[in-house]
């Protein structure tokens, strides 16, 4: 999903995805008056894409919950644990969906960074190659961030927007930490890239623009 609209039919909210999306299509998506009769459903690969991406999220999620006891976590589903306006700051927040004047969106994972929160979001495709000069972490230690000798980022600009994007957010929600920087776990691997966990990869840490 890439926009929502407000009980107020004047306001949209825009998602991270319109960023790298035609202009035209993100317009027709938040026009109430465009003919969506038209419109095409998923095919089968990008369904099983999805599918595949789910497991993967899932496993991530799950791992990150095995190294945090209950009470410094929190899920945000259905029925949230959690809100903005919570006067708790957990250290660990789990598919958290907010809303700022316009601006939404469904972040994977908040990690609590002292003075606010730092996004994390998790892809399906790898974000590191073998190099040097990468900023990385384990999901065991996540923000004991250092700086690679065998890997480098691999360039993915979406997921930079969309960390902007939600950095942004969090910015305008007064949740975003002073430290401009967001987390991406992707998958797969490379020979000469040693993996934490098998299936996960490392977490790599890059700045928005």
């Amino acid at each position: 999903m890439t926009q929502n609209v407000s009980d107020d039919a004047q306001t949209v909210r825009l998602g991270p995805s319109v960023a790298s999306r035609c202009r035209r299509r993100v317009h027709l998506d938040g026009d109430p008056a465009a003919d969506r009769s038209a419109k095409t459903l998923p095919d089968s690969t990008f369904q099983l894409r999805m599918s595949d991406l789910a497991r993967h999220r899932e496993e991530v999620l799950s791992r990150f919950q095995e190294q945090l006891p209950p009470r410094d976590s929190a899920d945000c589903g259905e029925e949230p644990q959690w809100t903005p306006q919570s006067l708790e700051r957990p250290a660990l927040l789990r598919g958290i969906t907010l809303r700022s004047q316009h601006r939404y969106g469904v972040i994977d994972v908040l990690l609590w960074n002292g003075d606010g929160y730092l996004p994390v979001i998790i892809r399906g495709h790898r974000t590191l190659d073998v190099g040097a000069g990468a900023s990385v972490s384990t999901l065991r230690d996540p923000l004991g961030i250092e700086i690679s000798s065998n890997r480098k980022l691999r360039p993915q600009p979406r997921d930079v927007m969309v960390l902007a994007h939600f950095a942004r957010l969090l910015a305008e929600l007064g949740l975003g930490s002073t430290r401009a920087m967001g987390g991406v776990i992707g998958r797969g691997g490379r020979p000469g890239i040693p993996r934490p966990f098998p299936g996960t990869g490392w977490m790599a840490w890059v700045p928005p623009p």
